[in-house]
């Protein structure tokens, strides 16, 4: 029996998660921006390093 194995993938933190912890946090508009801009980086990275992982198990 074959079978499909559905696995989420991961996504950018969306920016609007972002400016809600920031302004719940009190940070202002220039250190909110550089959260957001670490945080897209650590994104990348991190989906890159998934998709590499996905990309060998399933060859």
């Amino acid at each position: 029996m074959g079978g499909t194995v559905i696995e989420g993938r991961p996504g950018v933190i969306p920016w609007s998660a972002v400016l809600r912890w920031a302004e719940h946090h009190g940070l202002t508009w220039s250190e909110m921006a550089l959260l957001d801009r670490v945080l897209l980086a650590m994104d990348s990275i991190y989906i890159q390093h998934w998709t590499a992982k996905f990309k060998a198990k399933v060859s």
